[in-house]
């Protein structure tokens, strides 16, 4: 007939065997959709990584547009431009003619 350890042994190993097919049957379709979804996230992220970095540039080439025009093109009515006055800051010790340089300069 049936003996008590040969009965066990077959319940334990159908137990196990469903126990592994059903980890199986769960985690197989979840590593594919987490594969999916990860190489998903990282290229979304890099893509706005790579987008912020590029409007960081644009604003930085901007400003210094901004400032080199200011600085070297934008003249006023003598004829001076800022980098003229304030070389010439540089040069002049007087109060006066700092105060003067420095109106000037605000004026741009």
């Amino acid at each position: 007939m049936f003996s008590i350890r040969n009965y066990r042994s077959k319940i334990f190993l159908a137990y196990s065997t469903v126990l592994l097919i059903f980890a199986l049957v769960v985690s197989i379709p979840m590593y594919y959709y987490l594969k999916h979804n990860i190489q998903q996230n990282i290229q979304v992220g890099s893509e706005q990584i790579i987008i912020n970095n590029t409007a960081a540039v644009d604003r930085f080439y901007e400003k210094f547009n901004n400032i080199s025009t200011q600085l070297y093109l934008n003249s006023d009515a003598a004829g001076n431009t800022v980098l003229n006055y304030l070389s010439s800051a540089n040069k002049t010790p007087e109060p006066d003619g700092i105060l003067q340089i420095y109106k000037s300069v605000n004026n741009f």
